[in-house]
C-alpha cells in the first residue's frame, strides 16, 4: 500500500494576518523539497484571513479554521496533533521561508540523527519586507543551554524537529505562558534532547507593531521571568525566594547596589560549584556566561562602584568637552548649535574653526583629525565632536550619555553615535540603549575611543571619500544611542554632502526611518 504520509509538516497558525499570509505560504509553495503539507490553523480571524488563504488551490494546504479565537498557542497545538509528516517545522503567517530551507533542514536531520530540534539565522524585515538587520544565534547544542539560562535563542519561524520526539515526550506549547508559549517549549526540549541551529539564513522574521512580541511585550517580560526562574531547578539546590529574585535580576542586567552585586557573586559561585555536581551545562561555558553577567551588572550598578569607573572614564569633573566644529562664516549653525547646549551643564563646549579647503569632506575630515591629535597629546580617553547642524532630541538626557559612553568603552567600541541616517547593514543588539553597527552615515554627534585615536590620525583620506564611510572602513565596531539623542538639523544646505542641498527633506526623514526600523528590531531582541 503507498504511504501518503508526507516528509514534512508546515504547521502555520494565523489570526488575522490577511495583509502578509499571502508571502508565507506562497515562499512555502515555492520550496525545493516539495513532499510536504501545509497545515494552516486559522484562530478565529474576522479579517480578509480565510479569503486569501482559500485563494490557494494546491491540494498540500490543509486548512482549518477555528470557530472561536484561542491563542497562537493553542493553534500550534492543533496544528502539530494534525501533522502527519516525519519532521515537522513552524512557519509564522507574517514570516518568509528562504527556497531551499526545507530541503536542507531535512537532509540535515536525516544525516544527524541525534539531533532532535533543528532552527537556524533569520533576517529581520520591517512590515514592508525592507531588510532592516539580521539575527544570528548560539550554534551548537552546549552554547543553547546555557544561552537558554537568560533568553530564547531559537527563532519559531526557523523550527524544524522530530514528530516522533514529540509525541515520545507529550510536547505541546504550553497555553498558560501566552507570549512566551516558544522559550518555554525550546526551554524543556532541550533538557531531553539535542538542539543545534544552523549556520544559515533560513527565513525573513517580520517585525511590526501589531505582533505579538511587540504590541504584549510586558506581559511576555512577566512570563519569560517566570520560565527563567523554573530554570534553577536543573542546578537541583535549594534556593530563596530572595535568591530567585538576585538571580533574575542579574539576568536581566538591572541596576544593583554594591551589597546586592557581592550577594550575586557569592550565589552565582553555589550555581557554578552545583553545576560541578549535575553536569547540566558546559563548565566553561556557564562560567563566562555569568561572569561576563557579573561583569556587566558591576559596570551598571549605582553606588561607589559605578562612581569610581565613571570617573575614571569622564574625568574628575565629570564635564564632557564637545568639540563643535563651525565654519566662521556659517553663524546660523553657530547660533543653532550653542542653542542646542543651553542649560546642559555636563558639556563644556568648545567651538573649533574648521580647517576650510575646496573639497568640504577633506576639510572635515583634517578637523577631526587635528581634534583628535589635541585629544591624544592631552592622554583623553575618548573626544566628543559634533558638527554644527546638531540637534538633540526629547530623548537625550545625561544619565543615558554617561552611562553609554561608559558601556561603549567597557565593550571597546571605536566610535558611539548619538543617531545614524543609516550607512549600516546588519545591526546587533549589546544592551537596551545601544547597537552595534557595521557602519554609519553622519558625524553630527560622534564619540571617538582613544583605542581608535591612531587609525584615524595615521589614515591617508582619499579626496573621493566621505568621512562617515572612511571611519566605517577603518572600523567595524561602532555603537549607536537607541533610541536616539541627537540628530541632524537640516539648513537646506551642506557644506559637504553636495546631495544635501537639492534633497532638504532627505536627513530629516532618513532620521526617522531608521530609528524606526532600530526600533522595532530592538523589540525582537528582548523578552
Amino acid at each position: 500500500m503507498k504511504n501518503n504520509r508526507p516528509r514534512i509538516s508546515i504547521v502555520m497558525p494565523c489570526y488575522n494576518a490577511a495583509k502578509h499570509i499571502a508571502q508565507s505560504i506562497q515562499s512555502i509553495l515555492d520550496q525545493t523539497l516539495t513532499d510536504f503539507e501545509l497545515i494552516i490553523i486559522d484562530d478565529g480571524s474576522n479579517d480578509k484571513t480565510e479569503i486569501v488563504i482559500r485563494s490557494f488551490k494546491d491540494v498540500r494546504i490543509k486548512y482549518h479554521k477555528l470557530g472561536l479565537n484561542q491563542g497562537n498557542y493553542s493553534a500550534r497545538n492543533i496544528g502539530m496533533k494534525l501533522a502527519r509528516g516525519k519532521y515537522i517545522a513552524m512557519l509564522d503567517a507574517d514570516d518568509i521561508a528562504k527556497i531551499d530551507r526545507l530541503e536542507i533542514q531535512f537532509n540535515f536531520l536525516e544525516k544527524h540523527k541525534s539531533i532532535g530540534c533543528l532552527g537556524g539565522l533569520s533576517e529581520v524585515i520591517d512590515d514592508n519586507g525592507e531588510l532592516i538587520g539580521k539575527i544570528d544565534r548560539p550554534l551548537s547544542y552546549k552554547e543553547i543551554k546555557v544561552s537558554f539560562l537568560k533568553d530564547n535563542y531559537l527563532t519559531q519561524s526557523t523550527l524544524m524537529f522530530r514528530s516522533t520526539l514529540i509525541k515520545k515526550h507529550n510536547l505541546r506549547y504550553n497555553e498558560r505562558y501566552m507570549y512566551a508559549g516558544d522559550y518555554d517549549f525550546v526551554a524543556r526540549m532541550i533538557q531531553l534532547f539535542k538542539v543545534v541551529n544552523l549556520d544559515k539564513v533560513l527565513v525573513q522574521y517580520r517585525i511590526h507593531p501589531s505582533q505579538i512580541s511587540s504590541a504584549k511585550k510586558r506581559e511576555q517580560q512577566r512570563f519569560a521571568k517566570e520560565i527563567r526562574g523554573r530554570q534553577l531547578d536543573i542546578f537541583q539546590i535549594r534556593y530563596t525566594k530572595k535568591d530567585l529574585k538576585l538571580y533574575l535580576s542579574v539576568i536581566s542586567e538591572q541596576i544593583l547596589t554594591r551589597e546586592k552585586i557581592d550577594s550575586a557573586i557569592v550565589w552565582f559561585n553555589k550555581l557554578l560549584n552545583a553545576n560541578e555536581i549535575v553536569c547540566a551545562f558546559d563548565k566553561k561555558l556557564l562560567f563566562n556566561s555569568f561572569n561576563q553577567l557579573l561583569i556587566r551588572v558591576i559596570y551598571l550598578h549605582k553606588n561607589d562602584v559605578k562612581q569610581n569607573n565613571f570617573k575614571a572614564i569622564l574625568g574628575n569633573n565629570a564635564k564632557i568637552t564637545a568639540n563643535i566644529i563651525n565654519l566662521k562664516k556659517r553663524t546660523e549653525r553657530l547660533n543653532n548649535v550653542l542653542k542646542q547646549f543651553e542649560g546642559k551643564e555636563e558639556f563644556d563646549v568648545k567651538i573649533y574653526n574648521a580647517i576650510e579647503h575646496s573639497v568640504g569632506a577633506y576639510g572635515l575630515w583634517q578637523s577631526i583629525r587635528d581634534i583628535i591629535i589635541k585629544a591624544s597629546d592631552a592622554n583623553k580617553e575618548f573626544v566628543l565632536i559634533c558638527e554644527d547642524d546638531l540637534e538633540f532630541t526629547a530623548h537625550y538626557n545625561k544619565h543615558l550619555l554617561y552611562d553609554c559612553i561608559k558601556v561603549a568603552s567597557i565593550n571597546g567600541a571605536d566610535i558611539l553615535c548619538g543617531g545614524v541616517s543609516g550607512g549600516f547593514k546588519l545591526p546587533k543588539i549589546l544592551t537596551k540603549h545601544l547597537i552595534k553597527l557595521d557602519g554609519y552615515w553622519c558625524n553630527h554627534f560622534i564619540i571617538v575611543f582613544r583605542p581608535f585615536f591612531q587609525k584615524i590620525i595615521k589614515h591617508d583620506f582619499d579626496l573621493r571619500s566621505k568621512v562617515d564611510l572612511t571611519m566605517s572602513t577603518l572600523t567595524n565596531n561602532i555603537l549607536v544611542i537607541n533610541p536616539f539623542i541627537a540628530v541632524q538639523k537640516s539648513f537646506g544646505y551642506s557644506d559637504v554632502t553636495l546631495y544635501n542641498n537639492q534633497n532638504e527633506d532627505w536627513v530629516n526623514n532618513r532620521f526617522k526611518s531608521v530609528e524606526k526600523s532600530l526600533e522595532r528590531f530592538l523589540q525582537k531582541g528582548f523578552f
